[in-house]
């Protein structure tokens, strides 16, 4: 290790220059000051913590040159000198919305989220001419969803750059108004019928919530109601909301962003963040016992995004009117939402989206039994065509037998004799086999090697011409979400599966992985 840091001192192992600065503020990570029984509680933990470096005053030093893994985990994280600069400061929720951030894995990631919510806050609101606040609303960026069915929306942030991008964005919406939360608080009471605050509880200290709660029950009118969505329960874990991510990812086909997103976020400094600066979470009963004391009534509803694990409530002034969330306001705003839009001149993000899902929404053009009889049609196809060699009359050639059986073999002999098939001593004084991107070792080839000690000719071309089979339904399925001809989706599936791209690569068996691929969500966005 110590030979690796000269390397890298003395230029001999090339890395960008900022990462050696010697005068990067950097803690040390080595010889630091014994934490011994320095604890802190944190302020919305069970118990006390560890102090963290974070925690710790290092009186300014300068430290020397990075170690080796300050250096790569600098690379990893992709951050500028001045960033690092900043690590030991103290971060709070407010700085870090600020700032950009890889809560979203994508863009269209971005643009599903916000349609989502805008399509379960439409429910809450009462009538067209309604006065509605979104409290700690983001980017909004189907906000005007809920604008063309209310009479004023107000979307409140505390986020300047969010704001700017706001103001920028429904410039031309006479009846959306850009406010801060002072700006909230300034709002004359009795006024407001809805107050939605979504996902923003979590990010306040207790005091702060109870201080909302209070204005908020200031600001609305009689019969005003007060959403709270998105409220963590206190036992949810952070794989239950990875797990969320997923499923919402998979339903609207942006499941590979979603795995790279969560691994990038895990070098962002939302963790840190996270760690230091805590979030509140509450169990049904507290939160109801918050909002009684508050003077609400309230109840609990499915809540409002794609994460059902978490909560939300509605919530009336007691002695009001019965809660009862209006029905029929989807297609009010609906209905509403095209005149106001050319009004408006506005541009709506996802426009696109929102058109396939109109056609989507006015049902499918073929019946089921017609694409089912489609895939009874390629299997029929795909069985003709693959006889020959599922027969064993021919055989793949070339790579399929003087590479890839091989390496077939080599794995079906590790795993059956007990042996890991991950270094391969055969070759040369032997090599990391797990680094041979053709080893078949990550592939679902390794099935058959655990289950047949040694794999025939036959074997292996009947693996490959399943994968390819596979494929095929993949595309078929494509095309029935789609809603289009099943006569075109055997076609197509037909030319993926064993078309001229899939034939003149069958030979090279790790070459299926397309196919593999081509496993992807359904729900595809357009």
């Amino acid at each position: 290790m110590e030979h690796l840091t000269s390397l890298v001192e003395n230029g001999m192992f090339p890395l960008p220059r900022r990462t050696i600065n010697r005068e990067l503020p950097i803690a040390p990570l080595d010889n630091s000051p014994d934490l011994g029984s320095n604890c802190t509680v944190s302020r919305y933990s069970s118990g006390p913590r560890r102090t963290t470096d974070a925690d710790v005053d290092w009186g300014g030093k300068r430290a020397g040159p990075l170690s080796v893994h300050q250096t790569w985990f600098t690379l990893l994280r992709g951050v500028s000198g001045a960033r690092i600069a900043s690590i030991s400061g103290a971060v709070t929720w407010a700085e870090y919305w600020n700032e950009e951030t890889t809560i979203y894995v994508s863009a269209h990631h971005r643009c599903v989220h916000y349609e989502t919510i805008a399509r379960d806050v439409l429910k809450y609101v009462p009538g067209p001419g309604a006065r509605v606040v979104d409290y700690g609303c983001g980017d909004a960026l189907s906000a005007h969803q809920v604008a063309a069915a209310c009479g004023h929306l107000f979307l409140c942030d505390g986020a300047s750059t969010v704001r700017s991008r706001l103001a920028a964005r429904y410039a031309g919406w006479p009846n959306v108004s850009i406010i801060t939360p002072e700006q909230f608080e300034q709002l004359d009471p009795g006024t407001i019928d809805t107050v939605v605050i979504n996902s923003v509880v979590q990010y306040l200290s207790a005091a702060e919530f109870a201080r909302l709660l209070a204005i908020s029950r200031d600001k609305l009118s009689r019969g005003g109601r007060l959403v709270l969505g998105d409220i963590i329960p206190r036992n949810l874990s952070l794989l239950r909301d990875a797990m969320e991510l997923f499923k919402f990812a998979g339903a609207n086909g942006f499941l590979l962003s979603t795995a790279t997103g969560l691994l990038k976020s895990c070098f962002s400094t939302y963790p840190r963040v996270r760690r230091e600066a805590g979030i509140l979470q509450f169990n049904e009963t507290e939160i109801l016992r918050e909002l009684k004391q508050a003077g609400f009534t309230a109840e609990r509803h499915p809540n409002i995004g794609h994460n059902a694990a978490r909560m939300t409530f509605l919530a009336a002034v007691e002695n009001s009117e019965e809660i009862t969330p209006p029905e029929g306001r989807l297609e009010l705003a609906e209905a509403g939402l095209a005149g106001r839009s050319q009004a408006a001149g506005h541009h709506r993000p996802c426009a696109g989206r929102q058109a396939a899902g109109a056609r989507a929404a006015a049902g499918p053009a073929f019946a089921p039994a017609d694409y089912r009889l489609s895939f009874g049609v390629f299997a029929g196809l795909w069985l003709l065509l693959s006889l020959p060699w599922l027969s064993g009359a021919v055989t793949i050639p070339y790579d399929a037998k003087a590479l890839f059986q091989a390496q077939l073999q080599f794995l079906a002999n590790a795993l059956h004799s007990g042996q890991s098939p991950l270094w391969n001593p055969s070759t040369f004084i032997g090599v990391p086999q797990i680094a041979d991107p053709q080893s078949l070792i990550f592939s679902p080839a390794i099935l058959l090697a655990y289950l047949e000690k040694i794999p025939s000719f036959r074997e292996l071309d009947a693996f490959v011409l399943l994968i390819l089979g596979l494929g095929g339904v993949a595309t078929l399925k494509f095309n029935q979400d789609r809603g289009w001809h099943p006569a075109g989706g055997v076609v197509a599936a037909i030319a993926f599966a064993f078309g001229a791209s899939a034939a003149w690569r069958m030979r090279s068996s790790s070459r299926y992985k397309p196919c593999w691929a081509s496993w992807k969500p359904r729900r595809v966005s357009s």
